[in-house]
Order: C-alpha cells, then structure tokens, then sequence
C-alpha cells in the first residue's frame, strides 16, 4: 500500500475514485459517497440555529 486510497480499495472492495476535474468523483467509489455525506453534513450545520439557553 502506498497511499490511502489504495488501503481504502483493499479494505472495502469498493474503487476509492479519483476527483474529476470539475471536482466531483464518480459515483459508487467511497469518495463519492464521502463527498455526499460531507455535504449533507454542511447543509445541516448552516440550517443550524443555535439557542440560548436563559
């Protein structure tokens, strides 16, 4: 193994992916998912509205 990638391909049986040039990996490689749910996640956060508490 010499990167991260390939110990994720060896680990999971699923391509890693490699970023395309408009930034996007294709879909059904474990950075495709990643990217999806790191998304997800932000899109959470910035609807996120925190409360005081008095």
């Amino acid at each position: 193994m010499r990167t991260i990638d390939e110990g994720i391909e060896i680990l999971t049986g699923v391509p890693a992916g490699v970023r395309r040039d408009d930034g996007t990996y294709e879909e059904g490689t474990v950075n495709y998912l990643v990217d999806r749910r790191l998304r997800e996640m932000a899109e959470t956060m910035r609807g996120f509205q925190p409360t005081t508490v008095k």
